[in-house]
């Protein structure tokens, strides 16, 4: 009897495939977030989105073993870029490239000052997670002039350790294409910001600075 529970409770567990219109590999769900879960398998994420009607799609993020689902739909759902992750999808999901930018230039870095900029050309801060992004976000700051080769990100939690530093969505920023050594401290107490430099390293400083720094963003292209 427990070894038939058991195969029952584990045949549960197995999501269908035929509930699935579309797996895409190296992205992941950014928008709408109707749950945030910690898994430990891919097949664990999708057999949760299979039986929870809700879900529409859902994303797994094998680094972070985080699973993400949202309860959007064709026109509402946002995803981004991530190596690693696969998102699965009950529609036919048509993916929107993903362009960075700059937006103003401004001495505060809060994370609220950035989105505000952002949003003024419908974007968001930029959050980096791939090779092509940190890529294309290094040349766009290596084309500023020389005294000003630096953008702000929206990177936080890094006043106790870098190794806590982590974007708006909570995942560590050492989980994707930086290392330690690539975030540079410079001589504050409590640095609450973060920019990134032409050299494609990170720079960790204080919210309200000195210099206007431009801010990177990013946005879909329709």
């Amino acid at each position: 009897m427990k070894l038939l529970l058991l195969q029952l409770f584990s045949a549960a567990l197995v999501p269908s495939a035929a509930v699935y219109q579309m797996v895409i590999k190296d992205i992941a769900i950014h928008s709408p977030i109707s749950k945030r879960i910690n898994i430990m398998t891919e097949c664990e994420c999708r057999a949760k989105c299979d039986m929870d009607s809700s879900c529409t799609a859902a994303s797994y993020d094998a680094i972070a073993d985080l699973c993400f689902m949202t309860d959007g739909g064709p026109d509402t759902v946002i995803t981004q870029p991530l190596v690693g992750s696969v998102a699965f999808f009950k529609f036919q999901y048509v993916e929107t490239p993903l362009e960075v930018f700059m937006a103003g230039a401004t001495k505060n870095g809060s994370l609220a000052r950035l989105r505000e900029l952002c949003a003024e050309k419908n974007g968001i801060p930029l959050i980096i997670k791939t090779a092509q992004v940190k890529a294309a976000a290094t040349q766009l700051v290596g084309g500023l002039p020389a005294n000003l080769r630096y953008a702000w990100l929206p990177i936080r939690g890094c006043k106790e350790k870098i190794s806590l530093c982590h974007w708006p969505d909570n995942i560590k920023v050492t989980d994707g294409v930086f290392t330690e050594q690539e975030i540079k401290r410079l001589l504050f107490d409590s640095p609450a910001a973060s920019v990134l430099g032409s050299d494609g390293a990170i720079l960790l400083l204080n919210e309200e600075n000195d210099v206007n720094y431009s801010v990177l963003c990013s946005r879909n292209i329709d």
